[in-house]
């Protein structure tokens, strides 16, 4: 019931076991064309969920409804995860390995991010704002995953100085930062938009928004990308 947890159980070869997805869980498409949609993260058809009849339901307390969560568990055995950092997506591998038996396949996913971080160079530090709505101007905060990959690049949240929330929308603050993200998604940043935030940096850039807030198969990708982007 989210969409990076779709493509790592994807790309861990459990395609032929996945029986439904949500209309968001959109990679890969070649794959998740054929099956079957049980609706949003937020509203899931409940009654298509158990038609279905699936053995596991994978449910993650940041996409998906918390209120939502004793009636998925009436339905089926259910994993839980909420993957936060780059640490708790490790976490979260290990756990999709142990349960399906894939251990040799999570495993390896969970070494080659560490690797990448061992080995990484050292960055200088910078602060940011990263944008994911227009309107109102809504910024990531501390504790978010997408926080945790840009500090592995010597990020700065200059979020967290205003609110310790999450998700922060700004209203009249001042803050002037080395660097500004408008991402890709959840609102889809254009060049149009690019003006309205030189207000806050100099240096105003779109980014991938799921390289950085996909997890799972999607980290060490993420990182990669991160890595070029910054000047590897």
């Amino acid at each position: 019931m989210c969409p990076s947890t779709t493509e790592t159980l994807i790309d861990l070869g459990l395609e032929n076991s996945i029986i439904g997805r949500t209309i968001f869980c959109i990679h890969p498409k070649e794959i998740v064309t054929h099956i079957e949609t049980i609706g949003g993260t937020k509203n899931p058809k409940f009654d298509k969920i158990r038609s279905l009849k699936p053995t596991h339901i994978m449910f993650n307390l940041e996409e998906n409804e918390f209120s939502h969560l004793d009636e998925i568990k009436s339905i089926s055995k259910t994993i839980v995860t909420t993957p936060t950092d780059i640490s708790s997506t490790i976490e979260m591998l290990s756990i999709f390995g142990d349960e399906f038996s894939i251990q040799s396949k999570t495993t390896q996913k969970c070494i080659e991010i560490n690797q990448f971080l061992k080995t990484k160079k050292k960055y200088p530090s910078f602060s940011y704002l990263y944008f994911i709505w227009n309107d109102p101007k809504m910024v990531v905060g501390k504790n978010t995953y997408i926080d945790s990959m840009l500090s592995e690049f010597g990020g700065i949240n200059a979020a967290s100085s205003i609110s310790e929330k999450r998700y922060i929308t700004l209203e009249d603050e001042e803050i002037s930062v080395d660097k500004v993200f408008l991402s890709s998604e959840p609102f889809p940043f254009k060049e149009k938009h690019k003006s309205s935030y030189y207000a806050y940096s100099n240096s105003v850039d779109l980014i991938d928004g799921e390289m950085l807030s996909w997890h799972g198969s999607r980290t060490i990708i993420g990182l990669n990308y991160l890595s070029r982007l910054l000047g590897d």
